[in-house]
């Protein structure tokens, strides 16, 4: 799977497959966390509507970061892109969340009911880990929004049945669910948010940690 940063440039290759060196190193990010009480919220209210969220333009590839990400996560031999070369027409991936085969096709009112973009670290989790401090015309939304290390092409109904919740409350299948902590780590991390009690207790159980 790759990952691209904002103007459609490769940065990493990463597979599920999960190193022990990887997991150490995840491990140690963790450690570095601010962790609060599970029940704590912050007294602001959490409002996507009211937060400057749109999809970054690639201009060198004349498209935005969700048409790239969601060609990027098709398997190369099932693509089929519009005369143009880069508006993908058809695809087929294996969702990350629950292994099975995703077929896009760009019809009227198919494609958008079987895969959306999902954000790993959702955005109202973002907003109780740290966001609620950002300023809303500030550039941590915009970024969080658009990192491509914190969207993953997946079903539509996985991810609104994910909806907003933690590692906590919400895993993957096992085969990628040592990434997908890893995922949120590193998001984390890069954002200065915070984990849980219980979603610290359940990331480090899920990177063999005790």
């Amino acid at each position: 799977m790759d990952v691209l940063d904002r103007h459609g440039k490769l940065v990493t290759r990463y597979t599920e497959e999960v190193t022990g060196d990887e997991a150490a190193a995840a491990v140690a990010m963790l450690a570095g966390l601010r962790v609060r009480a599970d029940d704590w919220r912050p007294t602001a209210t959490y409002d996507r509507t009211a937060l400057p969220l749109a999809w970054a333009k690639i201009a060198r590839l004349g498209m935005d970061m969700k048409d790239v990400l969601l060609a990027r996560a098709m398997a190369p031999a099932t693509t089929v892109f519009d005369c143009d070369g880069y508006t993908l027409r058809h695809g087929e991936l294996d969702d990350p969340y629950t292994g099975k085969r995703l077929i896009f096709d760009q019809v009227p009112d198919r494609a958008e009911f079987r895969i959306e973009l999902d954000h790993v670290v959702s955005l109202a989790d973002a907003f109780c880990s740290g966001g609620y401090r950002w300023s809303p015309n500030g550039y941590n939304w915009q970024n969080l929004y658009n990192d491509p290390g914190n969207l993953l092409a997946v079903s539509k109904n996985v991810n609104q049945s994910k909806g907003s919740r933690n590692a906590a409350a919400w895993l993957p299948i096992d085969e990628f669910r040592q990434r997908f902590v890893i995922m949120q780590i590193q998001v984390k991390v890069r954002y200065r948010l915070s984990v849980t009690q219980s979603e610290a207790t359940t990331m480090r159980e899920v990177l063999g940690v005790a």
